[in-house]
Formats: structure tokens, sequence, C-alpha cells
């Protein structure tokens, strides 16, 4: 919703959209983040996923992502 209330789509803002519906993954499946480091050509060992599920990260970490589990709010905004 937000992006088309700005008159523009997603994909104007980013080359790849990874959704768990197109992908046939879910978080915390480790497969999901494997496939996007895949398809987007990143190194994991120089991304940093952010996210508020424990699960989530370890999964992540499981693919070879430095992770970041927030737990209070949006504090780390402010440390990077």
């Amino acid at each position: 919703y937000f992006f088309t209330a700005c008159g523009l789509r997603a994909t104007d803002y980013f080359e790849h959209i990874f959704l768990s519906y197109e992908m046939h993954l879910a978080k915390p499946d480790v497969e999901i983040f494997n496939e996007a480091l895949t398809v987007a050509g990143i190194n994991a060992a120089e991304t940093i996923f952010i996210d508020d599920s424990e699960a989530n990260c370890i999964a992540a970490e499981k693919a070879g992502i430095s992770t970041l589990h927030e737990t209070s709010g949006h504090r780390w905004l402010y440390e990077i």
C-alpha cells in the first residue's frame, strides 16, 4: 500500500522482491535465505538480517548471514 500511495510500485525501489508465497518458502526455513542470496547474488558474509524473531535470526545465521535480533523497538536504527 505504501508504494502505490506514493504513485510508485515496490519494484521501482528494489531490484528483487522476495515474497514467501511466490517462493513457496517461509521464514524460518533456512532455504528462503539461501534462495534470496542466490537469486540476488548477495554475499551472505556481507549481509545483516534484522528481525524480531529469534527463529528467523537462527535460520539466517545458518545461511551464513549476520543477524541482529531486535527485541526492544527500533533502537538499532540509531546504532547504524
